[in-house]
């Protein structure tokens, strides 16, 4: 497991990832600093490569790091494409 494109992200989803998938993609090694940094950021890979996992862990990742009691309200708007 690539530790350091994982070191932004919390324990849990660390672990989670490392017993689900082993290894991060070259797009999530190359992807998850900017995401996590919270920069503007394209994934331009193949088809399976984990575009889709690398920027929608960091978003599921902050979500569950959340404080409890915060106030309602949108805190991620994600748009995927259906069809490539």
């Amino acid at each position: 497991m690539d530790a350091v494109a994982l070191a932004a992200f919390q324990p849990a989803t660390r672990r989670w990832f490392a017993e689900t998938f082993g290894a991060p993609t070259a797009v999530q090694v190359a992807g998850w600093p900017p995401i996590t940094d919270g920069q503007h950021t394209l994934l331009l890979a193949p088809t399976g490569s984990g575009k889709t996992l690398a920027a929608f862990l960091a978003c599921l990742d902050r979500l569950g790091a959340a404080p409890a009691g915060r106030p309602p309200g949108v805190r991620v708007v994600y748009v995927s494409p259906l069809k490539a």
